[in-house]
């Protein structure tokens, strides 16, 4: 049993949650209702998992704008051929081993 369970948090009545459509008396009901629905309950989730969500997309944006910094610098250098400064930017070792990052941190989610 969780804080809040049994001390009228919800009310007497329960608690209607919008985003659920649904009424709740305590914390088990809702968590139970979340995974009726296919939700993943809160409680579930962690503390720390928005915290990575964002850092995780901090990484990714930083990477794309150095991608594309690459890549302009590339077919400047090359005179516009956009065939060859693609070569130049982002070698196949690269980007192999970029999947093989991108792959290793889906299985871990």
């Amino acid at each position: 049993m969780k804080y809040g369970d049994c001390t009228g948090k919800y009310g007497v009545n329960g608690y209607y949650d919008k985003a659920l459509g649904a009424t709740y008396h305590n914390s088990s009901e809702r968590d139970a209702i979340c995974k009726a629905k296919g939700l993943v309950p809160l409680s579930e989730i962690g503390e720390a998992y928005c915290e990575k969500a964002v850092a995780k997309t901090r990484r990714e944006i930083a990477r794309a704008e150095a991608d594309t910094i690459a890549l302009e610098t590339a077919i400047v250098r090359n005179n516009g051929n956009l065939e060859k400064a693609v070569v130049e930017a982002f070698p196949a070792k690269q980007c192999l081993e970029r999947q093989a990052e991108h792959d290793k941190e889906s299985s871990d989610t």
